[in-house]
């Protein structure tokens, strides 16, 4: 495996990783504050990319890196927790990519709902909205091209998992 492609996965993978890590913890955060009910597909979702970054971390280490096989039930869990993810953060991205390129949708949506853009107190604008927005569809984007890297690489590397 060459050092410069292994490097790239590695650190892809090690901001996903932080990602996933910070954003259970927020999903935590929202079972606590907002109550069971809403907070549980987001905190499934987390843990999904959780369980998978950590997974991934420990097929890239071991069959990248080492070159020593692992088990099979692992990839199965790289798989599911991959699919998972894209669909999600696919999702995310799509939505994201709509209101940036078409910000006649998003203003539409505040004149709807002008509170959304005052929350506790605090007044929010659009231009930070879409700052935010940015920000997801990298973040969407990051996790979408490590999850599909991933599995290419489980398939490529299949002898591996016994």
């Amino acid at each position: 495996m060459k050092k410069g492609f292994y490097f790239a996965y590695r650190l892809l993978g090690v901001l996903v990783n932080m990602y996933a890590y910070v954003s259970l913890l927020i999903c935590v955060m929202g079972l606590l504050y907002a109550g069971m009910g809403a907070a549980l597909l987001p905190s499934f979702i987390a843990l999904c990319l959780v369980i998978y970054s950590t997974l991934s971390g420990r097929f890239g280490t071991l069959v990248l890196m080492l070159n020593q096989p692992i088990r099979h039930s692992l990839k199965d869990w790289i798989k599911v927790n991959a699919f998972v993810s894209i669909v999600a953060y696919g999702l995310t991205f799509m939505a994201s990519a709509v209101l940036l390129g078409r910000p006649e949708v998003f203003s539409q949506i505040i004149k709807q709902n002008p509170e959304i853009l005052k929350q506790n107190g605090v007044t929010v604008t659009t231009a930070q909205f879409m700052a935010v927005f940015k920000l997801i569809l990298v973040i969407s984007l990051m996790i979408l091209v490590h999850c599909i890297w991933t599995l290419r690489l489980v398939r490529r590397f299949r002898d591996f998992f016994q």
